[in-house]
């Protein structure tokens, strides 16, 4: 477990440059750790700034200035991706990404593309300069050595930090994979199998990244990678503008360093090429790669296998079917693009003959036109060719620009949001302490200025900032709109040095990323690509690698199955289990304390992440910070209700001795059966849950059966009585159906009295929200504004 976002600090000395203790390797096992406040600053600063106090001066790479401003780095940075497209590499650069395009296509069994006439096929790879470093070989020191020499061979007029190098131009002085290479460009590097490289190394390979414009390859698959050196290569990927393949297979970045790579991935113009394979990548990772490539024109593949995608990944492997789709998309747009220039430049007047002859095929006219008359044979030719390429691109155009339909019953994004999500956020427990300034160079440890942001396709809400405590509460609530499966909302926790207003720069303290397909699915449930549903269950506490058990009962011809035909049987049969396994202790999906429980609805508290990748540890020594956030989906298609268990009232004593009870309620309707909280020692207990359902189009009447029971420890739970609503269509959204209801004997239909002759009675109330209304609009949309705003009062558990 991690402080924060745990992050290196490069320290010199008069040998050269080193790392701090905690991350420098020596005879392959770590040195001693930090000091205590080097663990305090490193959790308290944001990653620019971090990056830029400890290397900007120090480097000679980053520091040919003597500039004390700390965004100097990052304007000379974007200076040189502006100045990228007069670089003399443009034209390497354009044909190496022919050359990757055309193999893509080749090797990657594209099957609609593979038909298009193509005028890629002579393209021959060109010759790169790829050099190697033998495994094991690598450290830090030798990783800027290697930054110097690779920024001094693209430009002779840099000088190298070491004043040997600048004087000794022999191969003593170089390194040896890159002293061979003097006087040429090196457009590759294989860094593969050096685990020695810290993430002090890899802020070096950032930096570089940053600035070089002639390296088109990197290899550092087999490196050990974590989710923090992840997010250190991933600040040098967003400025590059050239790195065009980049291969990471078998390290372990997880889910976090995914999260890290889909931001790049947002805003990187080159990268063409990215190998993930075995990299531990969960469900989420994945939902935020895919989501991520909505917004990238360029990436062409991208390899995930052999990651894992967890136990609900039927929204996952939508994400992976979308993710492909996306890079088809790409693909396609690569080819026409080449096809237009290579036509343009060879052939300048074929364009105006293949724009005429469209013209005349969507008019009508089969005439041959003025510049047909005129022109060559091979023009017309040409022209013909390239015609019947376009129309064949728009035909696989129109395959593209069909949004996938999730195995959940999404509709095409073109039909507009497929649900809204409604977002509420209550509070976060045991946040670390920050680092604030005393006015000098000195730093003290205090409580964090906390609020907290919710983003979701670009749309961005913020709470209200929270004053000096560690366990802010917020009650903050907002709304999205849901176009995907795996769109994944970002939870993320800041500290701002102001009371009053948010800045870009402010501290992230930890960050929750939500898959829309989790808030969705059922507990444990998945759908398989059959069309049925499947539960999967794995006990409390489980170790990480522990198999996760199928779930199966007996179905309504008492033959035991694992495959149900509805979410619902699946979601039973996982709590059937769960129960079995761990009892009370298990998380089912019809019972539950949280204060909302049902269809399309999670309420849950989060651990919250560092960008390294490790839960943040919070004031409490040794606890994990956590945020506390409830999510409902109002699909446009579905009518919800939502019953309100509200309190129950002078019910009989049940417990001898004692002289009060243990009350619980299980409620039936339909298909669904809840069982809500127990509350102990109370003759009129209080449960403030709500169970939310589905009403069908086409339901006219129903019943709503409530049972109250009696918990017992040891002996079998008493069943007190019921109260039963009769529910028709004319009366959903009206308040007819709310207030007290009596509670009666199943067998005699006598209604339940205490020992004061008082009948026993509960409070129901019951929210209808019809198809195309959510608890974020106003209460006139909904047909009950009375009810719907009690759903917001109700506080969590």
């Amino acid at each position: 477990m991690g402080c924060g976002v745990s992050r290196p600090v490069l320290s010199e000395d008069d040998e050269g440059w080193r790392t701090e203790q905690s991350f420098s390797r020596k005879n392959g096992e770590d040195s001693a750790s930090s000091s205590d406040l080097d663990l305090k600053r490193r959790r308290s600063t944001p990653v620019k700034k971090m990056i830029t106090q400890n290397l900007k001066k120090r480097m000679s790479i980053f520091s040919r200035k003597d500039d004390d401003d700390e965004d100097e780095w990052y304007q000379r940075a974007m200076e040189n991706r502006s100045r990228a497209n007069d670089s003399i590499f443009v034209p390497l650069l354009k044909e190496n990404a022919r050359s990757l395009v055309n193999f893509t296509l080749v090797a990657g069994n594209h099957p609609a593309l593979l038909k298009l006439p193509r005028a890629l096929e002579n393209v021959v790879k060109p010759r790169l300069e790829i050099r190697q470093f033998k495994s094991h070989t690598m450290d830090n020191i030798k990783v800027r050595r290697m930054c110097d020499e690779l920024l001094s061979l693209e430009d002779p007029n840099y000088k190298m930090s070491d004043s040997n190098i600048n004087k000794k131009f022999d191969d003593t002085t170089w390194l040896k994979t890159l002293s061979i290479t003097r006087g040429n460009h090196v457009h590759g590097i294989r860094l593969s199998c050096n685990p020695e490289i810290s993430i002090g190394g890899y802020f070096i390979i950032s930096q570089m990244l940053s600035y070089i414009q002639s390296l088109l390859f990197l290899d550092v698959s087999q490196n050990n990678l974590t989710a923090a050196e992840a997010r250190v290569l991933s600040l040098g990927l967003r400025l590059n503008c050239s790195v065009q393949e980049l291969r990471m297979k078998d390290n372990r970045i997880g889910a976090s360093g995914a999260t890290s790579l889909s931001e790049t991935l947002r805003v990187n113009k080159t990268l063409l090429v990215l190998d993930l394979r075995g990299n531990n990548i969960r469900g989420p990772g994945i939902c935020m790669l895919a989501d991520s490539m909505q917004d990238n024109m360029t990436l062409t593949d991208m390899d995930l296998r052999w990651n894992y995608t967890g136990e609900s990944s039927d929204y996952v492997e939508a994400a992976i079917i979308d993710l492909n789709k996306f890079c088809e998309r790409n693909l396609k747009s690569a080819i026409e693009v080449d096809l237009l220039d290579e036509t343009t430049s060879k052939q300048p007047e074929t364009q105006n003959s293949i724009n005429a002859s469209e013209n005349g095929e969507e008019n009508g006219n089969h005439s041959n036109s003025a510049n047909g008359e005129n022109g060559t044979d091979d023009v017309k030719e040409t022209g013909t060719k390239i015609i019947g390429e376009r129309r064949m691109m728009r035909e696989i155009d129109a395959t593209f620009r069909t949004a996938s339909v999730s195995s959940l019953g999404l509709p095409k994004m073109e039909d507009g949001p497929a649900a809204r999500i409604v977002v509420e956020v209550f509070r976060a427990k045991n946040l670390p302490p920050v680092m604030w300034s005393t006015g000098k160079d000195d730093e003290i440890p205090g409580m964090p200025h906390a609020y907290c942001m919710c983003s979701l396709n670009k749309e961005q809400h913020p709470s209200e900032i929270s004053r000096k405590d560690y366990n802010p509460c917020w009650n903050f609530s907002c709304s999205f709109n849901v176009y995907n499966m795996w769109n994944v909302l970002v939870v993320k926790v800041a500290h701002t040095p102001s009371s009053v207003k948010r800045h870009r720069d402010d501290y992230v303290i930890g960050t929750v990323n939500i898959p829309i397909g989790w808030v969705v699915n059922w507990r444990g449930v998945t759908r398989g690509l059959d069309g049925l549903y499947r539960a999967f269950y794995r006990s409390v506490g489980a170790s990480t690698g522990t198999v996760y058990q199928s779930c199966s009962c007996l179905d309504s011809n008492g033959v035991e199955t694992s495959f149900f035909q509805t979410p619902e049987a699946a979601a039973h049969a996982y709590d059937e289990v769960a129960f079995k396994k761990d009892g009370e202790r298990a998380q089912q999906n019809f019972s539950s304390d949280s204060s909302v429980i049902g269809l399309h609805v999670k309420e849950e508290s989060f651990h919250l992440v560092g960008d390294d990748g490790v839960e943040v540890v919070g004031v409490q020594a040794g606890v994990i910070s956590t945020i506390r956030v409830r999510l409902k989906m109002f699909f446009t298609g579905v009518n919800y209700m939502e019953i309100v268990l509200d309190r129950a009232f002078k019910l009989p004593k049940m417990d001898t001795g004692l002289g009060s009870c243990d009350a619980y309620c299980v409620i039936m309707f339909g298909d669904y059966k809840f069982r809500s909280k127990v509350v102990k020692n109370s003759l009129d207990p209080v449960f403030r849950q709500s169970f939310r359902v589905e009403i069908p189009a086409n339901f006219d009447s129903g019943e709503c059966r409530v049972q109250v029971w009696d918990w017992d420890r040891f002996d079998e739970d008493d069943h007190m009585g019921n109260a039963i609503v009769q529910i028709s269509r004319g009366k959903l959204g009206t308040t007819e159906l709310d207030g007290e209801h009596d509670i009666y004997f199943p067998d005699t239909m006598e209604t339940v009295r205490n020992s004061k002759g008082e009948n026993s009675k509960i409070r129901l109330k019951f929210l209808y929200y019809p198809a195309g209304s959510s608890e974020d609009k106003d209460s006139d949309s909904l047909c009950s504004s009375s009810t719907g705003s009690l759903a917001n009062k109700l506080d969590p558990v």
